[in-house]
């Protein structure tokens, strides 16, 4: 890759990838809601970050000048954590600059379209093959995600543009501001606070940042057209094996109230390969858990959660 563009470049991913792929000697234009956010290191005459609002998608090539880009990444959406969770206009519209900036990326002639998604997919699908099903919240966004994904397919499809949506897992790191609960489980275990959880048996993943941004690239440069492709690891563990896990890398032997909330995540594993992007392209998450739980660690204990 030489030039791609990345939607969503202010947000925790968004700013990990255009880093990443500056470092590479990749020439990156990033859109952003608001640009002032964006900090990056190296070579600025490689960078450049745009103010471009979700509604002017369809006038992309109007404000973009650049042609030929290798890979559009679209991560911009707005709702992915919290109370936007249950706004299903803000999701339902999300869905539809999904879809703009798919045909955005066709009139500046990108080669390639990636969807970035999440594994709240799995479960839309897994809800919708059950007669008696009690879908959460979360499930809006995953609805809207999946809509985004086959419309963006079609298109694709029918316009001749390389197309991969790709599924992430619950992604941590240095640099993640949010209150997800990767982070405030992490902070639970640094203040010694016991954490209430679910039971906790079903399958799960945690996947560090520097692992995701490695497993972007790999599908810009190999992804298969109109494939889809899970970003995580291949051998998965129960979300109650990895809480404990994390609890013994920071607070060994701290109670964990799991139980106190009944399980209610249907993502199913199995309607997805995890393997195929190591198959297609041979890269794999290969980050030592324990040291990026430490990173995180004190990524964490700078945040302000009062």
């Amino acid at each position: 890759m030489k030039k791609v563009l990345v939607t969503g470049a202010c947000g925790f991913i968004g700013q990990a990838l255009c880093r990443y792929l500056l470092k590479k000697g990749v020439e990156v234009i990033g859109f952003a809601l608001d640009p002032d956010k964006v900090t990056y290191l190296g070579d600025f005459g490689m960078f450049r970050v745009m103010r471009v609002p979700f509604e002017t998608y369809q006038e992309i090539d109007k404000i973009l000048l650049d042609r030929d880009i290798d890979v559009v990444y679209h991560l911009a959406w707005d709702g992915t954590s919290g109370e936007k969770f249950k706004d299903y206009t803000l999701q339902l519209a999300n869905a539809k600059y999904a879809c703009d900036m798919l045909m955005a990326s066709l009139s500046i002639k990108s080669k390639k379209f990636i969807l970035v998604g999440t594994v709240n997919q799995l479960e839309i699908q897994k809800h919708l093959t059950l007669n008696d099903s009690s879908p959460r919240f979360t499930c809006l966004y995953g609805t809207a995600k999946l809509a985004a994904e086959m419309i963006c397919k079609t298109l694709a499809y029918q316009f001749g543009i390389s197309f991969n949506q790709v599924l992430l897992a619950n992604v941590y790191g240095p640099g993640d501001n949010s209150r997800m609960l990767q982070n405030v489980l992490i902070h639970n275990f640094l203040t010694n606070t016991k954490p209430k959880l679910v039971e906790g048996n079903y399958l799960y993943d945690w996947v560090y940042i520097d692992d995701v941004i490695r497993l972007l690239e790999a599908v810009g440069h190999g992804g298969i057209p109109q494939k889809r492709y899970y970003i995580g690891h291949r051998e998965l563990q129960t979300f109650k094996d990895i809480v404990l896990k994390v609890r013994d890398i920071l607070n060994p032997g701290m109670e964990c109230l799991f139980g106190e909330y009944p399980d209610s995540n249907l993502v199913d594993y199995d309607l997805i390969d995890i393997n195929a992007l190591y198959i297609d392209t041979g890269v794999k998450a290969e980050m030592d858990f324990k040291e990026s739980i430490l990173l995180t660690a004190d990524w964490v204990k700078s945040m302000n959660f009062n």
